[in-house]
């Protein structure tokens, strides 16, 4: 009798587990639009497009304007750092997918001929949008930003101070992109229970109508519970099989996206009421240091990290160290030998402030252009009159 209340209390119908997303190919939960049935469009697609317009609206209205930019300015600064942004990114996730040897297969065969489809990102349904590392995206996204000032004679420090924490909101949403991806989440979440359980003793292997393996529904329910900040429908999305198993994961994308709001607030605080001590470029440092330190920890939790082949190193946790410590060099070596110490609330809310190094000759090209429109309009007044 013992063994066979063992065996009943065992069973678990697939209703029992009210998931919608349990036992399920999570790929076509990724596609938001399918345009003509032929173009799939991805959630992730959607979200780094919408964290791209609103880095662009809160830093050309909120600041750029103000200082001298024109809409000129924007299109061909946007076009450029994003087009840049997306080349970075992409490459430096193929890089870091050579360098781990249970993708590098993806990209590069036994030769090491690259698969140029692969590494562009053309799959059967199309180019996919996805399998972009940020860090990538940042660096050449910066470089091309430089150039960009150089060129159109830009204060360089005063827009990468504008761009630098926009891009930590960028993040915020760029990171829910991951969410519908089902990608940037951790292990199991630890609740009561899991303390002195065997979970391969434990699993639940006798899922009515499912061949798929879970963790006991007590744990199931405590998971669940401690996602409580989450609507159902988005605790419905942490239900992820993890090594085999399916279980309630630790929404990492949501604490780093969480963190790097806190973050961006607090230095946009800092930058608009601080009046001393603040300067110009701060930025810089304050978002290597700041994301820096948040990404180091977070990739501690995450399970779908890039490994260095044959080392058990998370590529994350080589170059975030880098980023925290240029941030600090750059925040001490430029305040010891004085470089450009002009304070962000005077440079970006000074009444005279601009962020074009020959801001009268930008004011003499309109004035040209207004007089050319000026010139026609008279002169077709006086065709008409004729």
């Amino acid at each position: 009798m013992t063994l066979i209340h063992s065996i009943f209390n065992n069973l678990i119908s697939v209703a029992d587990i009210n998931n919608p997303y349990f036992g399920q190919n999570l790929d076509k939960y990724k596609i938001a639009i399918n345009l003509f049935d032929r173009v799939p469009i991805q959630w992730y697609a959607i979200m780094i497009l919408m964290a791209v317009v609103l880095s662009v609206v809160i830093g050309y209205f909120g600041f750029a304007k103000r200082l001298g930019l024109t809409s000129d300015h924007l299109f061909e600064g946007v076009l450029i750092c994003v087009v840049a942004g997306i080349v970075g990114a992409r490459l430096w996730f193929v890089v870091a997918n050579i360098l781990e040897e249970k993708t590098a297969s993806e990209f590069v065969n036994q030769n090491y001929i690259p698969n140029l489809k692969a590494i562009i990102g053309i799959t059967e349904n199309g180019l996919a949008l996805e399998g972009l590392a940020i860090s990538g995206g940042v660096i050449f996204a910066g470089i091309a930003l430089a150039i960009f000032c150089k060129y159109r004679k830009i204060k360089t420090l005063y827009l990468f101070e504008i761009v630098l924490p926009l891009i930590m909101i960028s993040q915020v949403l760029g990171r829910w992109g991951n969410f519908f991806n089902f990608e940037a989440h951790g292990g199991f979440i630890f609740v009561n229970g899991m303390e002195n359980l065997d979970i391969a003793k434990s699993i639940s292997e006798n899922v009515i109508g499912s061949s798929e393996r879970i963790l006991p529904l007590e744990i199931l329910e405590k998971q669940r519970d401690f996602l409580w900040f989450f609507p159902d429908v988005m605790k419905d999305r942490m239900f992820i099989e993890y090594e085999g198993i399916w279980g309630y994961c630790h929404p990492c994308f949501f604490y780093e996206g969480l963190a790097n709001f806190l973050g961006f607030t607090g230095y946009m605080l800092l930058r608009r009421f601080v009046k001393k001590g603040l300067y110009v470029g701060d930025g810089v440092s304050f978002y290597l240091i700041w994301y820096g330190t948040v990404r180091f920890f977070i990739e501690m939790l995450r399970t779908d990290a890039q490994m260095i082949n044959g080392t058990g190193i998370k590529v994350v946790m080589i170059y975030t160290p880098i980023m925290i410590i240029l941030g600090v060099v750059w925040l001490i070596v430029r305040r010891v030998k004085k470089i450009q110490l002009i304070t962000c609330y005077d440079a970006l809310y000074g009444m005279d402030s601009t962020i074009l190094l020959n801001p009268n000759e930008s004011k003499n090209k309109k004035n040209k252009k207004k007089e050319k429109e000026v010139i026609i309009v008279t002169d077709e007044d006086n065709k008409n009159e004729e």
